[in-house]
């Protein structure tokens, strides 16, 4: 998002803001001295801001997974009575 972003602001307006080339912007993000809210700063009028949409990806993956747990508590049975201890028919071990 911030290499499109960056596309779209003016070079110079860019180096004046951050004292640097657009060239550098890799190494300006990993010392987060650029954000998606400083280049919205000076960004041309009308762009719009890419925040809202950044999680889009992930929350359609948390979506998904949440469908497949429902289906996966939906198919779910009861515990068939052959599986199930009777207590009183349980012999003791004995003590050695």
């Amino acid at each position: 998002a911030l290499s499109d972003l960056a596309g779209k602001v003016d070079p110079a307006a860019f180096a004046e803001k951050f004292g640097a080339p657009i060239d550098q912007l890799d190494a300006l993000v990993k010392a987060k001295t650029v954000t998606v809210a400083k280049l919205m700063e000076i960004a041309p009028a009308g762009t719009i801001d890419p925040t809202p949409s950044l999680y889009n990806t992930t929350m359609y993956c948390m979506a998904a997974l949440l469908v497949v747990a429902f289906f996966a508590n939906l198919f779910m049975k009861p515990v068939r009575a052959h599986h199930h201890h009777d207590e009183p028919a349980l012999a003791a071990v004995p003590v050695e």
